[in-house]
C-alpha cells in the first residue's frame, strides 16, 4: 500500500508539473501543455491503482495545483478567479479517464494505432467538455480550423506518448528476456555441475559395492578359519566394515536419487544446439575469469552441421577443460574453444595460450587426485576433473588427448573426439 501510495503521488506531481509547459492555442484561457501527454502515458503504464481510482485523484490534484500555483507562486489571480479559470481541468481529466476505461484503451497494447484512434477520441471528447464547462458559448462559436487544430494537437500528443511508451516497453520486454537468459544460463550450469557430481556419486556406488562384497567374502574366509588366533572376532570386525560401507552405499543412493530428480525436473530442455552450448560455455567462464581479476578472451568457433547435444553433458566436459585453461592463464590471455563435426565424431578443441605443461607430469595428468593447483592457503583442489573428463569420454567409448608447448609460445590445447551416435544415444537413455 505504501509503495502504491508514493506511486500515485510521484505520478500526480509528474503530471501537475508537465501542465507549467503549455500554449494557448485559442487566444482565451484555454491552455494546451504537456500534463495530457504525461496522464496518458501513466494511464498506460500504472498497472498497480485501478484507472478511475487514479483518474479522479488526477483530475482533483491537477486544477488544485493551478490554483494554489496561481495564487501562490505567479500571485496572478485572487483564490475565485483562479478557481474559476481552472476548475474546468477537472472535467477534461474526468472525462479523458472514463473515456479511457470504457475504450480499453490499455488492451491494445499490441494494436498501437488503434490504441492512437481511441487516444484521439478521447482526448478531444476530453477536451471539448473542458471548453464547454469553461464557456458554452465558446464550443457553439467554434470554428473548422478551431476543430482541426484541437484534433492535430490530439494527433501528435497521442502518438508522441504511444511510441515512447512502445519505446520503454520494448525495452522492458528486452532486459526481461536478458534477465530470463541469464537465469536459464545459470541454470544450466547448476544442472552440469549437478551432472558431474552424480556421475562421480555413481562411481563411488560402485566402490562402494565393490568394497561391500570384498568385505563379505574376507568375513566368510575368516569364519572358516577357525584355527586363526581371534578368528571369530576378525570375522566379526569385517562383517561389521561390510555393513558400514553398505549404509554407506545406501546413503550415496538416496543422494544420488535426490539430485537425478533434480537434474530431470528442472532441465528445461535436455539436447541444445553446439552453437548454445558453447556461448553458455563462454559467459559463464568470462565471469569466472573475472572472479579470478583475469582478463581473458575466450573465442568460439563451430565448423560443420551438427545435431542437437546433450546439454548436461557437453557442458560438463567443456567448462572441465575451459575452466582448467582460465587456471593456467597467469594474468591475461586468450582461450579458444572449436567444436567440428568429423564424419560420425565431434571433436571439441579448447587451446589457450598459457605456459603449457611440463613434460615431468604429462603421464600423471588424468590420475585421479593428481594437482598443480593451490589457494591462497596451501590447499591443493581435487584433482578429479581431467580425471573426470577421461572417465566420461571413455564410457562414451571417446577419447581425452593433449598437446602442450612449455615454452609459453603456442600453450596447450586439449583434444576431445566423441562418437556423436553414443554421445546422445547415452544420454536419451
Amino acid at each position: 500500500m505504501k509503495k502504491k501510495v508514493m506511486m500515485l503521488i510521484c505520478m500526480a506531481l509528474v503530471v501537475s508539473l508537465a501542465g507549467e509547459f503549455k500554449f494557448y492555442p485559442f487566444h482565451n484561457n484555454f491552455r494546451v501543455s504537456l500534463a495530457s501527454a504525461a496522464f496518458f502515458f501513466c494511464l498506460l503504464w500504472n498497472r498497480h491503482i485501478h484507472t478511475l481510482i487514479f483518474g479522479i485523484i488526477i483530475a482533483l490534484t491537477v486544477p488544485l495545483f493551478r490554483i494554489a500555483a496561481d495564487v501562490f507562486i505567479y500571485d496572478q489571480l485572487h483564490f475565485s478567479q483562479a478557481f474559476h479559470v481552472n476548475y474546468s481541468v477537472f472535467f477534461y481529466y474526468l472525462t479523458y479517464t472514463l473515456l479511457f476505461y470504457l475504450f480499453r484503451i490499455h488492451l491494445f497494447e499490441h494494436r498501437p494505432f488503434v490504441m492512437g484512434i481511441l487516444a484521439i477520441l478521447a482526448e478531444v471528447a476530453a477536451s471539448i467538455v473542458e471548453l464547454w464547462f469553461r464557456s458554452p458559448v465558446t464550443v457553439e462559436d467554434f470554428t473548422v480550423p478551431e476543430i482541426n487544430e484541437l484534433v492535430l494537437i490530439a494527433i501528435f500528443r497521442s502518438f508522441c506518448v504511444i511510441g515512447f511508451f512502445t519505446l520503454m516497453k520494448h525495452r522492458e520486454q528486452q532486459l526481461a528476456e536478458k534477465q530470463k537468459q541469464q537465469q536459464y544460463e545459470q541454470m544450466l550450469m547448476l544442472i552440469s555441475h549437478l551432472y558431474e557430481e552424480s556421475i562421480q556419486l555413481k562411481k563411488t556406488q560402485q566402490d562402494a559395492e565393490r568394497i561391500t562384497r570384498d568385505s563379505y567374502a574376507l568375513y566368510q574366509r575368516l569364519k572358516d578359519e577357525a584355527s586363526l588366533p581371534d578368528g571369530e572376532q576378525l570375522a566379526r570386525s569385517a562383517l561389521q566394515i561390510a555393513g558400514q560401507i553398505h549404509e554407506i552405499k545406501k546413503d550415496n543412493q538416496r543422494i544420488y536419487a535426490g539430485i537425478h530428480n533434480i537434474i530431470s525436473s528442472e532441465s528445461v530442455t535436455e539436447f541444445m544446439p553446439i552453437q548454445e552450448l558453447g556461448d553458455v560455455v563462454v559467459k559463464s567462464n568470462q565471469k569466472y575469469a573475472q572472479m579470478l581479476g583475469k582478463t581473458i578472451d575466450l573465442q568460439l568457433i563451430t565448423v560443420g552441421t551438427h545435431p542437437l547435444y546433450p546439454v548436461n553433458t557437453i557442458l560438463s566436459l567443456l567448462n572441465n577443460l575451459v575452466s582448467n585453461a582460465v587456471e593456467s592463464i597467469a594474468a591475461s590471455g586468450i582461450i579458444t574453444i572449436s567444436a567440428h563435426r568429423d564424419g560420425d565424431s565431434l571433436q571439441l578443441e579448447v587451446h589457450d595460450n598459457g605456459p603449457g605443461i611440463s613434460p615431468k607430469i604429462h603421464e600423471a595428468l588424468f590420475e585421479p587426485g593428481f594437482t598443480t593447483k593451490y589457494d591462497k592457503s596451501g590447499n591443493s583442489s581435487t584433482g578429479i576433473g581431467l580425471y573426470y573428463v577421461r572417465e566420461l569420454a571413455g564410457s562414451l567409448q571417446g577419447e581425452v588427448s593433449f598437446r602442450s608447448c612449455n615454452s609459453g609460445e603456442t600453450g596447450t590445447t586439449f583434444i576431445l573426439r566423441l562418437p556423436i551416435d553414443n554421445l546422445i544415444s547415452k544420454s536419451k537413455g
